[in-house]
């Protein structure tokens, strides 16, 4: 097992816990707050050698931990939340379309996203710019802020210019639950 899977195992065991202490949007933003800093530790970990004294090996193998807090606090509480939302006759129905977006439409979109975005952080030679490629997934989410239309919403806004232009989109993610 990696080291990603037995982080994810311990804090998957632990969802009673913290399920418990913490509201579910809690949890969630929690589980988004690792995301960014997980990606910020593959992003800046040449950079954190210099000025920290944290070699790259460590700080690669601290973004591989936190691989349990990101995926059971924001992936697996959202298929829980899904479960236990709605009601009974369209329980399925709602699993069936969580899975679709995550599995299906959110893997083909996402793989054509991120080629493009790896594109773009190509460097010359062939070779990569890691803190430009992890700095986009990791700084994007960390300008969410709660929106002021609805309760129980999150306004998420991206500014991508790869093409010299800049793109900008504005998804509301509306929760299904209040809490």
């Amino acid at each position: 097992m990696t080291i990603g899977q037995m982080s994810e195992m311990l804090v998957m065991a632990t969802i009673g816990f913290y399920a418990a202490k913490f509201s579910r949007k809690s949890l969630l933003l929690l589980g988004l707050l690792a995301y960014v800093l997980r990606f910020a530790f593959f992003a800046y970990a040449e950079q954190l050698e210099s000025a920290a004294g944290l070699s790259a090996d460590a700080s690669v193998i601290i973004a591989l931990l936190l691989h349990g807090p990101c995926y059971t606090w924001f992936m697996f509480l959202g298929y829980m939340i899904v479960d236990e939302e709605p009601t009974s006759d369209v329980r399925g129905s709602a699993q069936s379309l969580n899975n679709m977006m995550l599995m299906g439409i959110g893997i083909i979109v996402g793989s054509l996203i991120s080629g493009w975005i790896a594109d773009f952080h190509t460097v010359g030679d062939g070779g990569m710019d890691y803190t430009g490629l992890f700095t986009w997934p990791g700084v994007r989410p960390a300008r969410i802020r709660p929106s002021p239309t609805a309760t129980g919403c999150w306004e998420f806004n991206f500014t991508w210019k790869p093409l010299g232009k800049p793109l900008r989109t504005c998804l509301t993610a509306c929760l299904l639950y209040t809490s």
